[in-house]
């Protein structure tokens, strides 16, 4: 393996288990962990580096500084306020998180950095538009995890539901990693199957199907009220994005992207299916949306818009 260097920024519980889903899959040759709290990040290192034996002995993880970023490959941020479960939605933590996210980007920049952003953060769309506006990195460089886990969880609910496996079904949840997401029915095949044409034959109705996107929707906020967080199934989903980069893959992810024209949307970050490969997004996807599906994206921009526009981002 060639040397490859990746900087996670917050040791909480997604930047640590992205830590450790990153050991285990022996992705990279050395992980720099960076937080305001540094005990905390020397403990999550240590506790990685107690079970190396068994994994990946050549792994180097560190506890460092923004200077440090200077030389790696991608920077994961995981930055966001304390206690940010007992808000009611994902965008009640824009004003704080946001604030957080542009002082990280502009240390992060200071320190020579060239490689790509990948956001985990809540707000998603909210701070990889921040990141991407401060750090004036060109599109391909700055993305977010976006959908990808919302996709991820209607795929295995309509594998549970319809009896089969969530690998044998296409499918998009689409917009904002929140409320206003939305599935993309036109684009949803069961076994080669459009899914309308596969519930008629399977005497499904499609008021089934929409609790099964129903409760996509709500999945996030059902497992962090009983376990205080999410952060196994995510960090999947960025430590997945990060193989396709270094394997060049070429892969459809539906991630957080900026649009310039693409779905006619402009000036915003949003979930859309795009190809990953090792310069970051190489390029958007253009789906056939319907009518309805057009204007449930506009909706779903036009929500991150009301939230972006009560922003001060100093870029």
């Amino acid at each position: 393996m060639n040397k490859r260097k990746i900087v996670i920024v917050g040791t909480g519980m997604v930047g640590s288990t992205i830590a450790y889903t990153l050991a285990l899959k022996n992705l990279t040759s050395e992980i720099l962990l960076i937080d305001i709290n540094e005990e905390k990040a020397e403990a999550e290192k240590l506790d990685i580096l107690h079970g190396l034996p068994f994994l990946n002995e050549q792994l180097d993880i560190k506890v460092g500084k923004y200077r440090e970023c200077r030389d790696a490959d991608m920077v994961i941020m995981t930055i966001g306020s304390l206690n940010n479960h007992k808000v009611k939605t994902r965008l009640d933590l824009a004003d704080k998180d946001s604030i957080i996210a542009e002082e990280v980007t502009k240390k992060v920049v200071k320190s020579g950095f060239k490689g790509i952003f990948l956001v985990v953060s809540n707000p998603l769309d909210i701070i990889t538009y921040v990141v991407k506006k401060v750090s004036k990195f060109p599109e391909n460089k700055v993305l977010g995890t976006g959908t990808m886990l919302d996709t991820s969880r209607f795929k295995y609910l309509l594998g549970k539901s319809l009896n089969c496996s969530p690998k044998s079904i296409q499918a998009y949840i689409l917009g904002e990693h929140g409320d206003s997401s939305f599935p993309v029915w036109s684009n949803c095949f069961v076994s080669g199957k459009q899914i309308f044409e596969y519930i008629e034959e399977n005497n499904i109705s499609f008021e089934e199907l929409n609790n099964i996107y129903n409760v996509t929707r709500d999945s996030g906020n059902i497992v962090s009220s009983r376990k205080g967080a999410t952060y196994y199934a995510i960090s999947m989903c960025a430590v997945r994005i990060v193989q396709a980069i270094y394997q060049d893959e070429k892969i459809v992810f539906p991630v957080s992207v900026y649009l310039d024209g693409e779905y006619e949307q402009k000036d915003i970050c949003i979930g859309v299916p795009a190809v990953i490969d090792r310069g970051g997004v190489n390029k958007i996807v253009d789906l056939k949306l319907t009518r309805t599906e057009k204007q449930k994206l506009e909706n779903s921009a036009n929500v991150l818009r009301s939230v972006i526009n009560k922003l001060e981002i100093k870029e």
